[in-house]
């Protein structure tokens, strides 16, 4: 059984994130969900407007030097998916929508 859980993130600066077509767009953090010992990142665009988030696999080879790593296992997307899914959940009962 997979051990997961979700947190703030370490790095709540912006980053900035260049698109296969050379575009860029600033992404702020959301959370960190660590699924079996790996780290994964859940990012926004900065502008309010924007419902989109991104997840990447969240690697820290050095002190301050980042490297983000698309999802390639559906399976372990699925996972990161869904505990994504209850934080946003316990986020609205906290701000009392739900």
């Amino acid at each position: 059984m997979m051990k997961i859980s979700h947190k703030e993130p370490k790095h709540k600066s912006k980053m900035t994130l260049t698109l296969e077509d050379d575009s860029t767009i600033i992404l702020k953090p959301i959370i960190m969900i660590e699924c079996d010992g790996k780290e994964y990142i859940s990012l926004t665009p900065e502008s309010e407007e924007s419902e989109d988030v991104y997840f990447y696999e969240f690697i820290e080879p050095k002190e301050n030097e980042i490297e983000l790593h698309n999802i390639e296992d559906n399976d372990i997307l699925d996972v990161i998916l869904d505990e994504f899914d209850k934080w946003f959940d316990e986020q609205l009962k906290l701000e009392g929508v739900n």
